[in-house]
C-alpha cells in the first residue's frame, strides 16, 4: 500500500512515533519533511503524536525550523505544516539509566492524552554502535508495554561487516523478535525501483524474455557528483564497498533477478530477494576495480581530491568508487554477467539499471555492422525517472538504412512532480506493520557474506586513480569486456 490516494483505511493504526537523533541531519531533510508529508495527506492517525528526542532540551520550534525554511509555499502549505506542529513535540532523553524513567513516563503521558494506546513506533536514526544500547534502555524503563504492538526502524549502515552485524543483530534479537525489526535502505521506496517487480512480472512481454536465452548482460549504476558533504567521519570507515554496494546495488541487483515469488506477500518477496544473494558466486580476480577521486572538475566548478577534503586522512586508502562483475549460480543467468558500479563525484548523477539483450545470432540482419544496436530496457531511477526501451528502426527513405531509436516512458509527465518520496513511502509501510520493502535480516547477512570476501580481498593501488568529473578509473571501464561498454541511457524525457 502506498501513500497515493487518502481514505480511512490507508490511515495506520494510532501509536505513538519516537525519532531518535531528531536534531541529524537525515532527520532534518528526510524523516520529518516524510511525516509531514504523510500528516498533510491524512496518512497518519489523528491520535498519533510524533516525538522528536534529543539529548539537550529543544523546543519544537527549534526541531521543525529546517521544515519551515524548506516548505516555502502559499497558505495551504502553511496550514498544512501548522496542523503537523500541533501534533509534534519534543522530549529530551540523554541515552542515561538516570533519566530513563521521566522519559518513559513522558511518553506515556503523551500517549494517554491523545489516546494513542500502548503501540510504539521507534525510529533510530543514530550511528549503528548506538542501536542496541539504546533499545536495551527502552526496554528496560517499560516503554514498551504488554500486549500493544512495537516496531523498530534502523538506519544503514547495519554493521560494517559479517561479524559486527551478526554481533548487532544478536544482542538486538535478545530483545526484540525479527517481525518488530525494519532495516531500511531508501532505495527499496524509490518508485522505479519497485516499478521492476511490476515491469518484470505483470507483462509477459518483459517477462518471458527475462533470461540467459535473451539478455546478454545486467547493468546498474548509482553514480553521484557530490563528494563527501561533511560526512568524512563515516566515509573513511565506509568507503564505497560497504556505503553503496552492500546495500543499494544489491537490492537492486536482487529485484532484478529474482525469481517469480509465488505471490506478493512480504516473505515470498523477501524470499525471492535473499536467494539471489545467496547464490552470487566468489568474485574471481579481475571482477573488481576500485578507485579514489584526485582533484577535478564538476558541473563547471573545480573541486579538490578525496584526501583534500575536511576530515579526509591526507594519505587515505578508503575507495570512492566501485566497480563489480558479478555472476548468480542460477540456470536462468547461467553465463549472464552483471555489472555494479558505484562511485562519487563523477560527471554526472545518475541511478539506472540497463537490461541489455543478446546481439542477433541469425536472420537477414544478423552480422550487420551498421546502425543495429543492442535492444535495452532501462530502468531509471534518478533524476528524471522513467523506463526506455531501446530498438532498432528504418531510417526513412529509399535506402535500408537502420538506427536506434528509444520509447519513452516519462514517469512525472503522467503521474506529475509530487509523488511520494522514497521516506513517505517507507515510513508509512513501516507504520502500517508492512515489511515488503525492508531488508530482512537473511538478506543482511549474506550481502555482508559476499560483500567481505570483496574488502577482505582488495589490495593496495595508487590512489588516486580517476578524476572529479570523470566515469572512474580506466580499468573500469574496460571492465565489461570485449563487445560491451557501460551504457548510460537516453535522457527520459523531463
Amino acid at each position: 500500500m502506498s501513500p497515493t490516494d487518502t481514505t480511512a483505511s490507508d490511515r495506520c493504526a494510532p501509536c505513538v512515533i519516537l525519532v531518535f537523533g531528531a536534531t541529524g541531519d537525515l532527520a532534518k531533510r528526510k524523516i520529518f519533511p516524510a511525516l509531514a508529508a504523510l500528516h498533510q495527506r491524512g496518512f497518519l492517525h489523528r491520535a498519533t503524536p510524533v516525538v522528536g528526542v534529543t539529548r539537550r532540551a529543544t523546543s519544537e520550534a527549534e526541531l521543525l525550523a529546517p521544515l519551515d525554511a524548506a516548505k516555502g509555499g502559499g497558505a495551504a502549505e502553511a496550514d498544512a505544516l501548522a496542523a503537523f506542529r500541533a501534533d509534534v513535540r519534543s522530549l529530551s532523553f540523554d541515552y542515561t539509566a538516570g533519566t530513563l524513567r521521566a522519559f518513559v513516563d513522558a511518553v506515556d503521558a503523551l500517549a494517554h492524552e491523545r489516546g494513542a494506546g500502548g503501540a510504539r513506533a521507534v525510529y533510530f536514526a543514530l550511528p549503528a554502535d548506538a542501536f542496541e544500547p539504546t533499545a536495551a534502555l527502552l526496554v528496560q524503563g517499560g516503554l514498551f508495554t504488554a500486549g500493544s504492538w512495537r516496531r523498530l526502524c534502523f538506519e544503514k549502515p547495519f554493521g560494517h561487516d559479517l561479524a559486527s552485524a551478526q554481533a548487532l543483530n544478536d544482542r538486538i534479537t535478545c530483545h526484540f523478535d525479527e517481525p518488530s525489526i525494519y532495516r531500511i535502505d531508501h532505495y527499496l521506496g524509490k518508485e522505479l525501483v519497485r516499478n521492476l517487480l511490476v515491469m518484470r512480472f505483470a507483462n509477459p512481454l518483459f517477462g518471458s524474455v527475462w533470461d540467459r536465452h535473451c539478455i546478454d548482460h545486467v547493468q546498474v549504476t548509482l553514480a553521484e557528483t557530490l563528494g563527501t558533504e561533511g560526512r568524512a567521519g563515516y566515509y573513511e570507515r565506509a568507503g564505497a564497498v560497504r556505503d553503496m554496494l552492500q546495500n543499494h546495488l544489491l537490492q537492486v541487483l536482487a529485484l532484478a533477478a529474482m525469481e517469480p515469488p509465488a505471490t506478493l506477500d512480504a516473505e515470498a518477496i523477501r524470499d525471492a530477494m535473499v536467494d539471489v544473494v545467496r547464490r552470487l558466486a566468489p568474485v574471481q580476480a579481475g571482477d573488481v576495480v576500485v578507485g579514489q577521486y584526485g582533484p577535478g572538475e564538476v558541473g563547471g566548478h573545480a573541486v579538490p581530491g578525496y584526501r583534500q577534503e575536511r576530515g579526509v586522512d591526507p594519505a587515505s586508502s578508503t575507495e570512492t568508487f566501485v566497480a563489480v562483475r558479478a555472476r548468480i549460480d542460477h540456470p536462468r543467468w547461467d553465463g549472464v554477467p552483471f555489472f555494479l558500479r558505484t562511485g562519487k563525484r563523477m560527471g554526472r548523477r545518475l541511478a539506472e539499471a540497463n537490461i541489455v539483450f543478446r546481439p542477433l545470432s541469425g536472420g537477414p540482419f544478423a552480422g550487420a555492422t551498421t546502425g543495429v544496436g543492442p535492444n535495452v530496457i532501462s530502468i531509471r531511477i534518478q533524476p528524471n525517472e522513467g523506463i526506455s526501451i531501446e530498438f532498432n528502426v528504418k531510417v526513412p527513405g529509399e535506402d535500408l538504412r537502420i538506427e536506434t531509436v528509444a520509447m519513452e516512458h516519462c514517469h512525472h509527465c503522467v503521474y506529475g512532480l509530487n509523488t511520494a518520496e522514497a521516506y513517505e513511502i517507507l515510513l508509512h509501510e513501516f507504520l502500517c506493520g508492512d515489511p515488503t520493502l525492508f531488508a530482512r535480516w537473511d538478506f543482511v547477512e549474506a550481502s555482508w557474506r559476499w560483500v567481505d570476501r570483496i574488502t577482505a580481498g582488495a589490495r593496495a593501488i595508487a590512489f588516486p586513480n580517476y578524476s572529479a568529473g570523470t566515469s572512474g578509473p580506466a580499468a573500469a571501464e574496460a571492465l565489461p569486456g570485449e563487445g560491451r561498454h557501460w551504457i548510460v541511457s537516453r535522457d527520459i524525457l523531463s
